[in-house]
């Protein structure tokens, strides 16, 4: 049966109980709804967002009221030196105390302190922001992966399932042979071989299309009764001085460097801080509604402003402050250079991502002409075996590198593609794609 036949009972076959494609776009939008790391990346962010707030940093003032409420009853036996005519001690004393205070409590100045703690939360808000960037990215990478993986895995499946056909079809003819005596039982058993290794092929490459299909659905969060897009578009105009421009200001890795090392800087400021002296603001406005029965004064009712302004200066801290300067100079150190380190190593990684891509391009149109020679050369044998002109083996042989080299090409395909998000990620613009 011709080739082109055979390729066209296999389509129909295929799209009579085709699923529904999912596209890699789709499949992205659906796991970033679905994924619990995910949602918990962006809950972390929310409340980076929520401490990035100038209460956090010190600059309001604290308003608090406090009220009290005190009542007692006290029996007395006591004697009083004041006549009884002008004062009566009563046997039982009660009093009711009532206090209310509304305090307002304020730095006016604390060495520059929350100026630079309001910059330390802005870069860790940034900080998160990256961080749950990376996870998504992670997240999305994985995603991609597995879904070239089953593009793969299903490219392979269906070309088994056409190999698998064309050795069936093979086996029978030398069968018919055989039986009307015109070939020797040795290449009918060669034929019968063939064609278990190729089911045993078909089967093997239907367990792993199966399970990384169940794997990329788990990780979407969908059910697995869905087919994925075989064909792929490679960017072929990807620069790779864009890229190292892109990654630059992008790059989550880079970005989370960038802020630790600015949170670095901007905790040294804040321990500096702790040298200069604290001017501390008080007010407050206070009632108190007192009675006693027991008492020259059996109400009093009271109320007032108070004010004060307190300097403090540290003079001696067992050099705490001191060392913990040093350490925070140190900190900083030691985050810039892990800031360099990370421009390095992302430098070098687009570099050599980006060869490995260009490379893949190249190798895949190479391997493309090669596989349109051994297609024609396939179809010249399959004409002559069909002649009788062609040994049973030479057409095996000929069958075989036609399938070897289409699942070459698939593969090397998908690996490239891969290649290109990578390129995408190292860039910061994964997302985007």
């Amino acid at each position: 049966m011709n080739l082109f036949i055979k390729l066209f009972f296999l389509i129909s076959f295929y799209g009579t109980y085709a699923q529904e494609v999912l596209s890699i776009e789709k499949a992205i939008d659906i796991a970033l709804e679905n994924n619990f790391q995910v949602q918990i990346a962006e809950n972390e962010t929310i409340i980076a967002n929520n401490n990035n707030h100038i209460g956090n940093s010190g600059f309001l003032p604290n308003l608090s009221i406090n009220s009290s409420y005190n009542k007692r009853s006290t029996n007395l036996d006591a004697e009083s030196l004041i006549p009884e005519e002008i004062f009566n001690l009563p046997e039982k004393s009660k009093s009711n105390t009532f206090y209310n205070t509304i305090s307002l409590n304020y730095t006016l100045f604390a060495g520059m302190q929350r100026i630079y703690s309001l910059k330390k939360l802005k870069n860790i808000e940034h900080l998160y922001k990256n961080q749950s960037k990376q996870k998504i990215e992670e997240i999305i990478f994985q995603l991609i992966n597995k879904y070239m993986e089953v593009a793969n895995k299903q490219n392979e499946f269906e070309l088994n399932v056409f190999n698998k056909d064309i050795s069936s079809d093979r086996y029978e003819r030398l069968k018919e042979l055989y039986d009307l005596g015109g070939i020797n039982q040795m290449e009918l058993l060669n034929a019968e071989m063939d064609l278990n290794n190729d089911i045993i092929s078909l089967q093997l490459s239907e367990l792993e299309y199966n399970s990384n299909k169940r794997e990329l659905a788990n990780i979407i969060g969908i059910e697995d009764n869905f087919e994925v897009q075989k064909n792929v578009i490679f960017n072929t105009s990807i620069s790779l001085n864009n890229l190292d421009s892109l990654a630059l200001r992008n790059n989550s890795s880079l970005q989370i460097a960038k802020h630790n090392n600015a949170v670095a800087e901007q905790n040294i400021k804040i321990i500096q801080s702790e040298f200069y002296p604290k001017i501390l603001f008080t007010s407050s406005y206070f009632y108190s509604d007192a009675a006693d029965n027991a008492s020259f004064m059996t109400s009093n009712n009271s109320n007032g402003f108070e004010g004060v302004i307190s300097l403090q200066f540290p003079l001696f801290n067992s050099n705490i402050n001191r060392k913990n300067l040093s350490n925070a100079k140190i900190e900083k150190l030691n985050t810039g250079k892990l800031f360099e380190d990370a421009k390095i190593n992302i430098s070098t990684a687009i570099i050599n991502t980006y060869e490995a891509y260009m490379q893949g391009i190249e190798l895949i149109k190479l391997i493309t002409k090669n596989l349109e020679i051994v297609h024609k050369n396939w179809e010249l044998s399959n004409e002559l075996y069909n002649l009788g002109q062609l040994s049973s083996i030479e057409y095996r042989e000929s069958q075989s590198k036609l399938i070897n080299m289409q699942i070459e090409l698939g593969r090397l395909n998908y690996s490239t593609k891969i290649q290109e998000y990578i390129l995408y990620q190292l860039a910061g613009i994964l997302i985007e794609y």
